[in-house]
């Protein structure tokens, strides 16, 4: 299933996650696309699940960023793929929170 969605893209702080700065974030649309099952099992055996793949039609908009929030949920990247054509799909899992 693929479906058209805004997302936000995060740089981090050279020093750190939001150590001392304000975070860069950078609004785009995306379209959710699920995760295909072999990359999901190849994932897992490194210990990694594989949540979402959002693609993004213009890989310009992408800028190596490493986390990514959607509907109020912060991701990890795990790859970034680049498409036919300009595109670019970005594969995330939830990111943990350390308490």
């Amino acid at each position: 299933m693929i479906r058209a969605t805004t997302i936000k893209l995060i740089a981090e702080d050279p020093h750190g996650v939001f150590e001392n700065h304000t975070p860069q974030i950078t609004e785009v649309f995306a379209e959710i696309r699920s995760v295909t099952m072999k990359e999901f099992y190849l994932a897992q055996n490194d210990g990694i699940q594989p949540e979402k793949v959002f693609r993004l039609t213009d890989e310009a908009d992408y800028h190596g960023e490493k986390l990514i929030e959607h509907d109020g949920v912060l991701y990890d990247v795990i790859r970034s793929y680049i498409g036919k054509g300009q595109s670019i799909e970005i594969t995330v899992h939830k990111k943990e929170i350390n308490a």
